[in-house]
């Protein structure tokens, strides 16, 4: 995702199927994070993509960005 000429944030899934991805990574700019650049990186992916189902296998620290 860019925001102007500065990329912000970027993300990497995997279709597992027509309808259903995984989320491979995704990592927002320090400047950036607490900014809703991830939630809309997802949002936008999951509406380009016409998803049904989204999954990410995370740790601790990612658990809360994941539930929101």
């Amino acid at each position: 995702m860019k925001i102007g000429e500065i990329v912000v944030a970027v993300m990497g899934i995997r279709l597992d199927s027509q309808s259903v991805a995984e989320i491979l990574h995704i990592a927002v700019g320090k400047e950036s994070r607490g900014k809703g650049y991830g939630r809309r990186l997802i949002e936008l992916v999951v509406q380009e993509e016409v998803l049904t189902g989204l999954s990410a296998e995370t740790d601790c620290d990612a658990v809360g960005f994941y539930q929101r």
